[in-house]
């Protein structure tokens, strides 16, 4: 449970703010800084626009540390030459304790700063710590929560929070997530293999057999190793040069992923296959062993 001890009024001014940083951690789950978002904030400065005390900045004490959980961007844009010498950052600082990282990851979730709300491949990041996930490769892990949630289970809608939202999916699917942020990292610049329901079938594939996964995905993602006319090759040239005949974004996603376990039965089976799609159809049933 997190608990707040203490609020108050803080000034930062260009020569205190090293010191400020220095006696307080980064929290790894933070989001990477991004220079125009400093930049601006150091222009409202140099310029009479900032509000004293419209933002705040958060702390966290937890296992001893104290964490600083925002406020690197304002930080940042008061260290920038622009700003006056004798410029006064006035913020408002909130101090916590938390009892376990989840609560630590729960008080980021939910702090948004005035240029913006936290995004959800933030909200991944943050998730991932204190995972098998943390330090791997955040798009690829969203792009499974995605896929997880959009296409393996149906489209069904979660009232939990964000962040329960993805400890579940971490923790039932962990060995599928780690699968893909290993075997796909290498082709994450082809757009066209990231797509979620490319990603789902990745999974689900990964789920019947991890070596047979590989020897039938590595050729569709890196154009070389099948046999013309296969179910491979016939997958390769479709979602490199094919066209989708939906319209709709979720009968695309439909379309997609119907194709790729067609393709993926008819390879199993020794079968040829025209990765046909219809419209009003059900989704094919993978098959296993």
């Amino acid at each position: 449970m997190l608990r707040h001890i203490d609020s108050c009024d803080l000034e930062v001014t260009k020569e205190t703010v090293d010191d400020l940083l220095s006696r307080h951690q980064i929290f790894a789950g933070d989001r990477d800084e991004k220079q125009h978002r400093a930049k601006h904030l150091a222009d409202d400065m140099a310029h009479g626009k900032w509000i004293p005390y419209l933002a705040n900045i958060t702390f966290v004490k937890y296992l001893g540390l104290s964490y600083r959980v925002n406020g690197q961007h304002i930080l940042k844009a008061l260290k920038q030459e622009i700003v006056p010498d004798d410029f006064i950052l006035r913020v408002s600082a909130l101090t916590y304790v938390a009892e376990n990282i989840e609560d630590v990851k729960r008080l980021w979730i939910c702090i948004d700063d005035r240029m913006g709300a936290r995004r959800p491949p933030d909200i991944t990041k943050c998730s991932q710590i204190g995972t098998p996930l943390e330090g791997k490769n955040v798009g690829l892990v969203h792009r499974c929560i995605s896929a997880i949630y959009s296409i393996l289970m149906e489209g069904s809608k979660s009232l939990w929070d964000d962040i329960k939202k993805r400890r579940f999916a971490f923790e039932k699917y962990e060995y599928e997530i780690l699968f893909i942020e290993d075997f796909m990292e290498p082709f994450e610049r082809n757009s066209k293999y990231m797509r979620m329901p490319i990603i789902a079938t990745v999974m689900k594939t990964f789920q019947v057999d991890e070596k047979l996964a590989r020897e039938f995905w590595m050729p569709v993602f890196s154009g070389v190793g099948f046999e013309p006319n296969s179910p491979k090759k016939q997958l390769y040239d479709w979602l490199n040069f094919g066209e989708t005949k939906s319209t709709k974004s979720n009968q695309i996603a439909k379309e997609i992923y119907t194709r790729c376990i067609r393709a993926w039965n008819a390879w199993r089976t020794g079968k040829s296959t025209n990765l046909r799609w219809e419209k009003d159809g059900d989704l094919p049933t993978i098959i296993g062993k």
